[in-house]
Order: structure tokens, then sequence, then C-alpha cells
């Protein structure tokens, strides 16, 4: 893909695209990271492909399809929402009710880490007391 150090025209225009795999996308990605030739002809040719964008004929939108673009959001939304998964033994549990769990933990840490605090304070204390 990368000749005499620069990417090939071509592959730019597929990467612009988004055509490229995964692997030659990072490829890509890592030459474009260090060289700013290659940089310069990628943004012209999304320069292009955006004025190509622009060129073609603009037709209005249907009527009603605002809304009902609105309404398939909606209920996506409510269809993530009421989604539910089943653990290994088959029960059914709700995805909001289980985000509790990370933040329970966190609660947990958090005073594990202020009562070890407190610890090593009265510890300190002491040793000064008996190095005295």
């Amino acid at each position: 893909m990368i000749e005499n150090e620069h990417i090939p025209q071509e592959d730019l225009a597929l990467y612009a695209l988004q055509a490229l795999s995964e692997e030659e996308s990072e490829a890509v990605q890592l030459h474009l990271d260090q060289c700013a030739s290659c940089r310069g002809e990628l943004a012209r040719l999304l320069g292009n492909t955006a004025v190509i964008g622009l060129s073609v004929q603009q037709h209005p939108v249907p009527l009603g399809a605002r809304q009902r673009l609105l309404n398939r959001i909606a209920a996506d939304a409510m269809a993530t929402k009421q989604r539910v998964k089943q653990d290994a033994r088959g029960q059914v549990f709700d995805f909001p009710r289980s985000t509790w769990i990370p933040w329970a933990t966190a609660a947990v840490f958090a005073i594990v880490a202020i009562a070890l605090g407190v610890e090593n304070s009265l510890l300190n204390k002491e040793l000064r007391d008996e190095s005295s």
C-alpha cells in the first residue's frame, strides 16, 4: 500500500471514502500521523468529495419524514430501555437495574480507602508518640 514513502492517491481516495479494511485504514492512519504531504493530499480529496456531495440536485424532504424519524428514534430508545438479558441460569434481569453495581463497588472502595487513611494517620501518630 505505501510505496516510495507515500500513500498512492487511489488508496487515499479509498481511505477518504472509508472503503479500506480496518488493517489498511490503521496503516494509512499511522502514515498520515507522520507525513504532512499525504495529509495535504487527503485534505484535498476530502474537499473534492464534499464538493461532489454538494453538486447533486437538492430535493425537499417528504412530508412527515422528520416526524417519522423522531418517532423511530423514540421507539428505539424505548426498546433499548426495555431490553432484557438472561444470565447463565436463565434468570432475566433488566439492564438499567444492573447499573448500580459499579457505583456500589466504587462506594465500597471509597469507604475502605477512607478507613485505611484514618488508620494510617492513627498509626503514624502512635509511632511519633512512641519515638519521642
